[in-house]
């Protein structure tokens, strides 16, 4: 009878040779082994005895090449609970907490055996945002975001008289200043958010006290508090969400419907400041004030975008073909850097554009 198998060479202290046929009695592997087929073809299989740790929702796959040097491969719970793991097409499974022995089936008389332990996954925190800026006299809540639910949370603040926290992540801002909230776990993970007091709100004001936007866009509104550019501390409204809406904590508006309406923000401390916005139409053109243009190195010129009356672009942007000939501003303003030749593009929020020819003498 043909052996599928001519021998087990057991690295064992003993370094002892064990031959197996297929009429052999079952040899259960409990070391390091080397298995040697008719092909000279040698398999190493490491053996620890240390067991397999899964979280639980994690998988476990022995290396491929066990299933290619024994087609016949199978894996079978033999101790414990058969609900501890799924074992399908060669993949144990981790499905529950709990602990138990699975034997792997080499051939009909190789195996060994590998216990697995299941357990919880170690549970992580974070926070929403790892930089925060308040006012003095403010109010915040700190979101912490747990991988699991059912951890226990330790707040503290690194400087008590610049803010608390409270055992709910509440903030109370007390004065200006930099601290550090830390939300630690039992499990020795933690979560850091940095968070600056500023002065508290005097005067706020839009960084445009009007606004016109084409149906469809978006766009950002931007408030100063005690003249610094910022958004913190500030609640955002509209006077009319059907026709624009606007974001309540990060300012960005959504437009539906040609119309007008009033952005309002709102500090804390009770600031007010407005902002007029109308929504038009989509424009379906865009033209430049040039078309052909021509200009000595050094020189420059202001191109001006023009849309269909009754049209908006809130977003006009001017970009450059070959940015080593010639440079082109925001506004329009073009430069002249370098002999040659090079287009100058405008754009509209819906992709409208229009093109100028540059020529650098």
């Amino acid at each position: 009878m043909k052996r599928s198998f001519r021998k087990i060479l057991a690295l064992i202290l003993t370094c002892c040779t064990i031959a197996v046929s297929s009429s052999a009695a079952a040899v259960s592997v409990s070391a390091e082994t080397e298995i040697v087929n008719d092909n000279t073809q040698t398999l190493t299989i490491p053996f620890d005895g240390s067991p397999i740790v899964l979280e639980k929702g994690n998988s476990y796959t022995f290396p491929t090449y066990y299933s290619k040097f024994f087609p016949g491969m199978s894996i079978e719970v033999t101790a414990g609970s058969k609900k501890v793991v799924k074992i399908t097409n060669g993949a144990i499974t981790a499905n529950c907490v709990g602990k138990c022995t699975v034997k792997v089936n080499l051939t009909e008389s190789i195996s060994f055996t590998k216990d697995i332990n299941v357990k919880l996954p170690e549970v992580t925190i974070k926070f929403d945002t790892n930089k925060l800026t308040l006012g003095e006299g403010q109010t915040a809540m700190l979101k912490a975001i747990l991988s699991a639910t059912g951890a226990k949370v330790k707040w503290t603040s690194s400087n008590h008289d610049v803010l608390t926290v409270s055992q709910d992540g509440t903030i109370k801002a007390n004065r200006t200043g930099t601290a550090v909230v830390k939300a630690s776990l039992n499990n020795g993970k933690t979560a850091l958010c940095t968070i600056k007091v500023d002065s508290a709100p005097k005067t706020l004001t839009f960084t445009k006290g009007k606004l016109s936007l084409g149906l469809g866009e978006s766009s950002r509104a931007y408030c100063r508090i005690n003249g610094k550019s910022g958004v913190y501390s500030v609640t955002y409204t509209s006077s009319n969400p059907k026709v624009a809406e606007i974001n309540p904590v990060t300012g960005v508006i959504t437009t539906h419907k040609t119309g007008k309406v009033v952005l309002k923000a709102k500090t804390y401390n009770g600031m007010v400041t407005t902002c007029a916005l109308e929504v038009q139409k989509a424009p379906t053109s865009i033209t430049l004030s040039k078309t052909d243009i021509v200009l000595k190195k050094g020189e420059a010129t202001v191109l001006t975008a023009k849309l269909p009356n009754g049209t908006s672009s809130g977003s006009i942007t001017y970009n450059v073909s070959n940015d080593k000939i010639i440079a082109v501003e925001s506004n329009g303003l073009v430069k002249a850097l370098k002999t040659g030749v090079a287009y100058v593009r405008v754009k509209t929020y819906n992709g409208k554009s229009a093109l100028c020819k540059v020529s650098v003498r």
